[in-house]
């Protein structure tokens, strides 16, 4: 069964929106296309696609690396299994692709510790699997390691099969 996201001020599936950081101005706009970011730099955008299976939601992304954009994904998708109830969430980020290096150690410190506060602020806690390839998939999981020692439910892979093993154990 396909989801269309619900959440507020998003429509279509299409997250746009250019990264937090940077100067300027920043402000949200509810438009058909979804939500906009505005700032001084060009709009990123990464597509959801989701689907509730029977024992997760899973969320399918494409479109191009940005942490921010990411972050924001990760947020978006566990709102998304708060709202259909899932008590486990599968982001599938093998579509989501890099133009430059890919993340160096202090990207993923930050990628690993926001995402942890990301899943706390949810009343429950959603079991989170991330599916990637490399290199935007640490081969050591340093980012996981982070997240998992500030508190986060998850575990990265890179095969979605050992993800939903992870999930349904």
């Amino acid at each position: 069964m396909f989801v269309a996201l619900s959440l507020s001020m998003l429509h279509n599936n299409r997250i746009d929106f250019a990264p937090l950081r940077g100067a300027g101005p920043r402000y949200r706009s509810a438009g058909h296309a979804g939500v906009i970011w505005h700032s001084n730099e060009t709009a990123m955008s990464i597509d959801l696609q989701t689907i509730m299976r029977e024992d997760y939601a899973e969320i399918s992304c494409r479109g191009t690396y940005d942490r921010d954009t990411l972050l924001d994904a990760i947020d978006r998708a566990l709102a998304i299994g708060e709202e259909e109830g899932a008590e486990t969430v599968i982001i599938d980020i093998r579509n989501i692709h890099l133009e430059g290096p890919p993340p160096g150690t202090m990207e993923r410190y930050y990628l690993g510790e926001t995402a942890a506060k990301i899943q706390r602020k949810y009343g429950k806690p959603i079991f989170l699997a991330i599916v990637g390839k490399e290199p935007l998939i640490d081969p050591g999981r340093f980012a996981e390691t982070v997240g998992v020692n500030r508190g986060a439910y998850g575990k990265v892979f890179v095969e979605m099969e050992e993800a939903i093993r992870w999930l349904k154990d």
